[in-house]
């Protein structure tokens, strides 16, 4: 028959588990702040204070352009190659084609700073304006359209795009 021997929990036994644990603890979350400052900066927007404080602007804007009823539709086809043909489709309140409007494009990751690629896309037939543009580097991007008309009136689009490599 073996015996077995139990050791006795003292205050001092526990003392030293209570501090390991709370050593093990700061010493994760040290370690994942070290990484989370080192690996990205924070920055997602420049100037975002000054957006931040014209965003009032930005809903009036909002407003403007749902009274505008214009239809903006944008649409991409892969090439290959990091090669995208994309095509914006413009109608006017009427429902006619928007003629002689100015579009542009601007295609940026969300993520990456400096991949920025901005066209401006020139009409191939009345309301449809489109061109081909070369990403460089597949994956999510964000696509903002900018359409001014003849009159001087804005219409914005924002799409997300997701580009096979």
């Amino acid at each position: 028959m073996s015996t077995v021997q139990k050791k006795e929990l003292t205050g001092r036994t526990v003392l030293i588990l209570f501090v390991g644990f709370f050593v093990l603890v700061f010493a994760a979350n040290g370690i994942m702040t070290f990484l989370a400052i080192n690996t990205f900066s924070g920055v997602e927007t420049e100037d975002a204070y000054r957006k931040g404080r014209d965003y009032n602007d930005t809903l009036g804007q909002a407003r403007t352009q749902a009274l505008l009823d214009w239809r903006a539709a944008m649409n991409t086809v892969p090439l290959g190659g990091g090669r995208l043909a994309v095509g914006v489709d413009v109608t006017g309140k009427d429902g006619s084609a928007e003629h002689g409007a100015l579009v542009e494009v601007t295609l940026m990751r969300p993520t990456v700073q400096g991949m920025d690629v901005f066209r401006v896309l020139p009409e191939k037939s009345t309301g449809v304006f489109a061109d081909e543009v070369t990403l460089p580097a597949p994956g999510n991007w964000k696509a903002i359209v900018k359409v001014t008309s003849a009159s001087g009136e804005i219409y914005r689009l924002e799409k997300k795009l997701f580009v096979k490599g």
